[in-house]
């Protein structure tokens, strides 16, 4: 359904909020699961990262989680990562664009272990902070979470496979080695427009 219509960012927050205020939570993530599949405009996957970021806190589903780590990790661009590699150099960006919101989302909210048998951590507080700098002049709604709920989501590499083909996986191991080094995130750039879009501390 998302595919088939212009669905906006209002269409994807009243498509999330009436699933899971009805009970039908699988149906729900299945929604925000073709949201990152069909990548669209900055606003819709801005929205679609917001409704994620609530949706990690409260329903702590492994799968999903794994969906959305492989999803936006393979979104980044590969040379950029292997020259931050080689170098440290980090990660550039210029343009606004759909894919470059889940790139930069990567190197604001997930952080990476190499050294305890490899794992990647995704902070769900810093994914929903990053929509709301994202989404500029497009819709955002915050949605409220459980204030005891646990803020952070871990997986290991290896759970993680399944997901990624054999030239990812070799890749994952050896930026969880690197951003470990870095204190556990991918450095980036920004600049041009990207600096005025996603600038750290711009507000929403």
């Amino acid at each position: 359904m998302l595919r088939k219509y212009n669905i906006t960012e209002q269409n994807i927050y009243l498509y999330y909020y009436n699933l899971v205020s009805s009970g039908r939570t699988a149906l729900a993530m299945d929604v925000l699961r073709k949201g990152f599949s069909d990548v669209g405009t900055v606003g819709r996957i801005s929205a679609v990262i917001s409704c994620v970021s609530h949706a990690i806190i409260e329903y702590r589903d492994k799968q999903f989680v794994m969906f959305l780590l492989a999803n936006v990790i393979t979104s980044m661009n590969r040379f950029h990562l292997r020259d931050f590699l080689k170098t440290g150099i980090p990660l550039p960006f210029i343009q606004v664009h759909a894919t470059s919101v889940k790139s930069i989302a990567v190197a604001e909210s997930v952080r990476f272990d190499g050294k305890r048998g490899g794992t990647i951590e995704i902070s769900a507080d810093d994914l929903g902070r990053f929509a709301r700098r994202a989404s500029a002049n497009s819709l955002f709604v915050h949605f409220e979470n459980r204030p005891d709920a646990a803020r952070n989501f871990s997986v290991s590499i290896d759970d993680l496979f399944p997901h990624l083909d054999a030239e990812w996986r070799e890749l994952v191991v050896d930026i969880a080695a690197a951003a470990s080094a870095v204190g556990g995130r991918i450095p980036y750039s920004l600049s041009g427009e990207a600096s005025v879009r996603f600038m750290r501390g711009a507000s929403g």
